[in-house]
């Protein structure tokens, strides 16, 4: 039985398709639950999963609601594997769309592949509707795991301590929106067992407008690199990079600004003004980068000098 556990917070505009995606999987209705772990939402996301109810008991598909204290997504998430009730746990986001096949897929993936702990597909987006102001995730890399379309067996999640609550930092603005609580996970599972990859587990992640002040404060989210890189300096140096300053001060502050001002060279002519926001946006990112960078290297120092818990489960 595969549970699918969905964390959600004041998502109910996008929820509503998320769980149509499920309504409308191949697989077999019985073997297979749906989870929705509310963080603490205020926006009617109960009453939204109260209406779809009736559809799901339908089609045979058990649905259920946790409503949490607010502690953020890998909170949310811990709640959900705590309340599953399948061999498998399969984690999407509340505004993705899987794919008819997406749980058929990560079934036959773990029946071909008893001996791996994990499996993680394919997940793109609408590129006709992206811009430099919306978010969205695409993912085709066979050694990325994103929480919105990957598969644990529920033992091995208990084994090495579910997710980590705590990232980036405990002080963090975006509560709800931390980095690297992915590879994260990724790691404290690599350093047990295999995790596979299936083109078939396909999940569509739409851009969702986001805002430029959002934007630029999230940037400090990037302190979550040295997080990531002091409980796994191994396997980041494998999968990352050697060290999280030259994910800062090369990758974040230089070559991706590069790409993206290439992806979206397009809008020169034809959304000038956008084009024009969006460089305004990477110069202060950039330069926000350069400021905040020695002070998450200076607590990174005292960290490793008093020794703190940030080793390995």
């Amino acid at each position: 039985m595969i549970s699918v556990v969905i964390p959600t917070y004041n998502s109910r505009g996008f929820l509503a398709a998320c769980l149509e995606g499920l309504l409308e999987q191949d697989h077999n209705p019985s073997e297979f639950e749906v989870i929705i772990s509310d963080d603490g939402s205020n926006d009617g996301t109960a009453s939204l999963v109260e209406s779809l109810a009736p559809r799901f008991a339908a089609r045979g598909i058990s649905l259920e609601y946790l409503h949490n204290i607010r502690g953020g997504a890998g909170a949310a998430r811990n709640a959900g594997i705590l309340a599953s009730k399948g061999e498998i746990v399969a984690f999407t986001d509340a505004d993705c769309v899987p794919g008819k096949s997406w749980l058929s897929a990560i079934d036959c993936y773990f029946s071909n592949h008893p001996e791996h702990l994990g499996v993680g597909g394919k997940t793109i987006s609408e590129p006709e509707h992206i811009t430099p102001f919306t978010h969205q995730v695409e993912n085709t890399l066979e050694y990325s795991y994103p929480t919105c379309n990957v598969a644990y067996r529920r033992d091995t999640l208990l084994e090495v301590g579910m997710f980590e609550v705590t990232f980036p930092y405990p002080n963090c603005r975006f509560l709800g929106t931390p980095d690297n609580e992915d590879w994260d996970i990724t790691f404290k599972v690599e350093s047990i067992g295999e995790i596979g990859f299936s083109n078939d587990a396909l999940v569509v992640h739409p851009p969702r407008p986001t805002t430029m002040r959002k934007l630029l404060t999230r940037t400090r989210n990037l302190e979550s690199e040295f997080y990531l890189y002091e409980r796994h300096p191994s396997l980041y140096r494998k999968s990352v990079h050697r060290h999280p300053l030259r994910v800062l001060l090369y990758h974040r502050a230089l070559v991706q600004p590069a790409l993206k001002l290439f992806r979206f060279r397009r809008f020169i002519y034809a959304r000038p003004l956008l084009y024009l926001k969006m460089v305004v946006l990477l110069c202060l990112q950039t330069v926000y980068i350069w400021i905040l960078t020695p002070f998450f290297l200076v607590r990174h120092l005292a960290r490793k000098r008093l020794s703190s818990p940030w080793g390995l489960p």
